[in-house]
């Protein structure tokens, strides 16, 4: 299962500065860690759109059992 991420889409429609979650592998670079403000790609519908990350993270982050 995928962890989910807070983005804010940076598009030239209606859904400029709109938050959404989305799967952190449909974001682009997924695999490193990103900061709050940083600057991604985001997969959605076989297209990469502009976005912004809403909340930091870290690839290496610990699995709780």
């Amino acid at each position: 299962m995928s962890k989910k991420v807070m983005i804010k889409w940076k598009t030239n429609d209606k859904w400029n500065d709109c938050k959404q979650s989305v799967n952190r592998k449909d974001i682009k670079p997924f695999d490193v860690a990103s900061e709050k403000g940083q600057r991604v790609k985001i997969l959605f519908n076989r297209r990469w759109s502009d976005g912004e990350v809403c909340e930091a993270w870290s690839s290496s982050e610990k699995k709780i059992p």
